[in-house]
């Protein structure tokens, strides 16, 4: 640093110090709070003349080259700084100017529920180097319960403290509650428990940067100990920590996070942050890793707004966040990978999710996004999301979507959606989804007001594959698949909805089942390369032909029942049949092989 810049530094603390209601005057107590200043020898020369600096009340390294008018010189830089904490009383300031200052021990023989604060000239201008050998600040001793006493640490870096025991608690610093601002702590190793920091009480953290942190249990860089604490962070950086445990950066119990990054951190659990509670908003995860789940996140409850997650990953569940029940809107997870479930979010119980993009994120089931119970999604766009089952979202319950875009999501079954009770679908577009079965949706359940474009099944389902499927008022065109271009349903409930330009290899150009309810639907240039070129009935009752009415038939084409297909399984008659035609519209539709069927085919044998 050059002379000049110091000395700007140092007018502005000055300029602080002088207009703040902390007196200045060296080695004089007076009634209320005190600033007690320390100074270092090897900066003397760099600190302004007349500057409280330049006058301090304890300094370091021997004789004092300008002849302050403290209290005397200490060999050592730590044992100036603790003779000003022994003299301090709660409340009070020690002011540490520009300098290095080595630690051969620790801060102590701070007094159970003091309040002390201990302020520097800024990150990269006060540090506090523990050496790799020791610890900096030891305000808890004993490891009691909170004593009421905060710890405020400002402007100031803190590098390479290191516990004498692996079985120590905060590698950097242990108190009661901690309070930090504009600081930088790096390096800190040997903790159990908080690599760089411990707390009985709570803890606040702003503007502050954590690098390179370790620890072998929780915490990387913090472990907030008591149930009853809180921890609050904004506008803080955390990067490259590990905990051999839980909790890359943070383990604590409750969480509020605003504002801050967290990259390259990890744990077993938790790459990022541990909590029982956690509130996060505006932050970003990115690149942080947890073989056993939670890439960036695990939480009892997560609520999270406003955040970015990217390329966070976990050999098991959850890629970015695995929790109990989550609350997720107006954030965006991208490339996060999961080897078991959720390749982004994996949860417990209740998931929703509101106005968030999920791109490119995937895992052997819930592509996007995993709940075992209900999983509530609205106003979201998933997109490339990939799984064997549910490409985008699976729910071991039930998928309740609204108002959402799913485009080029793959899977084996359900491309978009899998839900093993029941799926809710509304307003809704599914565009160019693929699987082997239901190119969007695997599941029972209804859908209403959604569109359905370019979606394919290799084999049943371009769009939809399910046991019972209540369509209404939804738009199904060029979806493609072997058996039921659009849908493939064992019972298909459809009403007031559209079928064009879908195709089967096989049969069911737009619906293939075993009987429903189809009416006020309009069915165009649907084909089928075998049987039924829209609609195919394999097990039609008395009840489902009755209900087979009022639609529109247009242009649909196939070798038998250029429209409909009604058999093989159970095959009306021919009244049945006339009854059917006489309830529904038919025309231009085209029977290439079995001429006379160009509306309605009576499907004999092959039941299979």
């Amino acid at each position: 640093m050059t002379a000049t810049r110091r000395t700007a530094l140092l007018l502005l603390a000055s300029l602080v110090l002088a207009l703040s209601a902390t007196p200045l005057t060296p080695a004089v107590r007076a009634v209320g709070p005190t600033t007690w200043l320390v100074g270092h020898e090897d900066e003397a020369l760099e600190y302004t003349e007349g500057s409280a600096c330049a006058d301090p009340d304890f300094w370091t390294d021997g004789s004092w080259s300008d002849g302050g008018s403290g209290d005397g010189a200490y060999n050592s830089d730590d044992d100036a700084i603790q003779d000003a904490i022994d003299n301090a009383s709660s409340g009070d300031t020690i002011y540490v100017c520009f300098g290095r200052y080595d630690f051969d021990t620790d801060l102590h023989n701070i007094d159970p529920g003091m309040n002390l604060t201990i302020v520097g000239d800024g990150i990269g201008e006060t540090v506090f180097d523990g050496t790799d050998s020791t610890r900096l600040i030891n305000a808890n001793p004993v490891g009691e319960d909170d004593d009421g006493g905060t710890l405020t640490l400002r402007d100031l870096s803190i590098e390479d403290a290191r516990t004498a025991s692996e079985f120590d608690n905060g590698g950097a610093v242990n108190a009661d509650g901690l309070s930090l601002t504009r600081v930088s702590i790096s390096g800190s190793a040997n903790a159990y428990n908080g690599g760089a920091l411990y707390a009985e009480g709570n803890m606040t953290i702003a503007d502050s940067t954590f690098t390179g942190n370790d620890t072998s249990e929780f915490g990387a860089v913090l472990y907030a100990w008591n149930p009853a604490s809180t921890v609050s962070i904004s506008n803080s950086v955390f990067d490259g920590n590990l905990a051999g445990q839980v909790g890359g950066a943070i383990a604590a119990f409750t969480v509020t996070i605003n504002n801050s990054t967290f990259t390259n951190n990890g744990a077993n659990a938790g790459g990022a942050i541990n909590a029982t509670t956690l509130t996060v908003s505006d932050s970003t995860f990115s690149n942080n890793g947890a073989p056993f789940g939670g890439g960036a996140i695990v939480a009892d409850t997560s609520n999270v707004t406003s955040s970015t997650f990217t390329n966070n990953d976990t050999d098991s569940s959850g890629g970015a966040i695995l929790a109990n029940t989550a609350t997720v809107s107006n954030s965006t997870f991208t490339n996060n990978d999961a080897s078991n479930c959720g390749g982004a979010i994996y949860v417990d119980a209740t998931a929703t999710v509101n106005q968030s993009i999920f791109t490119s994120n995937s895992s052997d089931c819930g592509g996007a996004i995993y709940s075992y119970a209900t999983g509530t999604i609205t106003n979201s766009t998933f997109t490339n999301n990939s799984a064997p089952v549910g490409g985008a979202i699976y729910a071991d319950a039930t998928a309740n979507v609204n108002r959402s875009t799913f485009s080029g999501n793959s899977a084996i079954f359900g491309g978009a959606i899998t839900a093993n009770s029941t799926a809710t679908v509304s307003d809704s577009t599914f565009v160019a989804n693929a699987a082997s079965y239901g190119g969007a949706i695997n599941a029972n359940g209804s859908v209403t007001g959604s569109t359905f474009m370019n979606n394919s099944a290799i084999f049943a389902g371009g769009a939809i594959y399910a046991g019972l499927i209540a369509v209404s008022t939804s738009t199904f065109s060029d979806n493609v698949a072997v058996y039921g271009g659009a849908i493939n349903s064992a019972s298909t409930i459809a009403t007031m909805s559209t079928f064009a330009r879908n195709s089967a290899s096989n049969s069911g150009g737009a619906i293939y089942g075993s009987d429903g309810a189809i009416s006020r639907s309009r069915f165009t240039r649907n084909t089928a390369g075998e049987h039924g070129g829209a609609v195919v009935m394999s097990t039609p009752n008395r009840d489902a032909l009755g209900e087979l009415r009022g639609n529109t038939f247009v242009r649909n084409a196939a070798p038998a029942g250029g429209a409909i297909a009604l058999g093989p399984c159970e095959t009306p008659n021919r009244n049945e049949a006339a009854g059917v035609e006489r309830a529904n519209r038919f025309s231009g539709n085209r029977a290439t092989e079995q001429r006379r069927t160009n509306n309605i085919w009576l499907w004999v044998g092959g039941c299979g």
